[in-house]
């Protein structure tokens, strides 16, 4: 990214717990929702983190990230163990950041009047997007400023708060380095599946299509497909397939004399009121008044 989001610069992190963690053999983490942010770093051993209802196999080198108020449990593989070093922490300091504690209820649990403290989960901000797994290239280094974070906070020396902050900012900004320099790699491997995908979109500018369907076409997973399309061409796929058809719309306005039934007809739109919404949208005006003025130049 040339320009980071205003945002970012008001990140002022508060780290809650920090524990290098050696589970028992056979361990269970039942299921729960956290009120903060989570990171498990895998060290060492095997075993299933499971998110929001999706299995993850967990492994050395995996880092996990579960979100505020999002279910998760985690277990060992048969007859394994888990060391995990782990963090719990808010992306920004709040005036009860010290009173929250570590959740280990499931949502229906938790007292009414203890809602207040979930916190904001800005990873869904495309800008700060983080998946709730990252098998990344330079997990080591992150590992090391994790176990240094960990003693930090241990020891609780002078000036401890100021300098596990400084650390996990240095974590955020290796884990943000490290998603995008793989989406930067994943961009290259899937050059011709997203020109195949854009190329889809194209050919079916008179109808309505799904994301599922365009995804298809690339052979990619939907969620995946569409953070790299979003990323080659700057716009969502499915915003894409809307600006290209209202496009379409406006040259038949300009070349042939359509009405505006006619022309939502030829582009599959369900509704001459769907797409007068959706032609202003992105034309800034409705087909009518786009219509009158082109009249008026006439």
């Amino acid at each position: 990214m040339s320009e980071l989001p205003e945002k970012i610069w008001s990140i002022s992190p508060y780290v809650r717990v920090a524990w290098d963690y050696k589970s028992k053999v056979d361990w269970v983490l039942p299921e729960r929702v956290i009120f903060d942010h989570e990171l498990v770093y895998i060290k060492d051993g095997e075993g299933i983190f499971t998110i929001n209802g999706v299995e993850y196999p967990a492994r050395p080198g995996d880092i996990f990230l579960p979100k505020p108020k999002v279910p998760h449990s985690m277990r060992t593989a048969k007859g394994n163990y888990l060391h995990k070093p782990h963090i719990h922490f808010d992306f920004f300091y709040r005036d009860d950041s010290p009173q929250v504690y570590v959740n280990r209820k499931a949502f229906e649990e938790i007292p009414p009047e203890d809602h207040a403290f979930f916190r904001e989960d800005i990873t869904s901000d495309p800008d700060f997007y983080l998946s709730d797994k990252l098998t990344l290239n330079n997990h080591k280094v992150i590992e090391q400023l994790l176990i240094r974070l960990i003693n930090e906070h241990s020891h609780k020396e002078m000036f401890y708060r100021m300098y596990e902050k400084a650390l996990l900012i240095e974590i955020l900004v290796h884990l943000f380095r490290g998603i995008r320099t793989e989406e930067n790699r994943a961009l290259l491997i899937n050059e011709k599946a997203l020109e195949e995908a854009r190329n889809y979109i194209h050919e079916n500018v008179d109808r309505q299509i799904t994301l599922e369907e365009i995804a298809h076409a690339a052979s990619l997973s939907p969620y995946y497909f569409s953070r790299l399309f979003t990323q080659k061409y700057g716009v969502p796929p499915l915003k894409y397939h809307r600006i290209i058809r209202i496009e379409k719309a406006r040259q038949l306005i300009e070349l042939y004399n359509f009405n505006v039934t006619e022309i939502a007809e030829q582009l599959g739109f369900s509704s001459v009121h769907l797409f007068s919404r959706v032609f202003k949208q992105i034309v800034g005006v409705s087909p009518i008044v786009y219509m009158s003025k082109r009249t008026r130049k006439d």
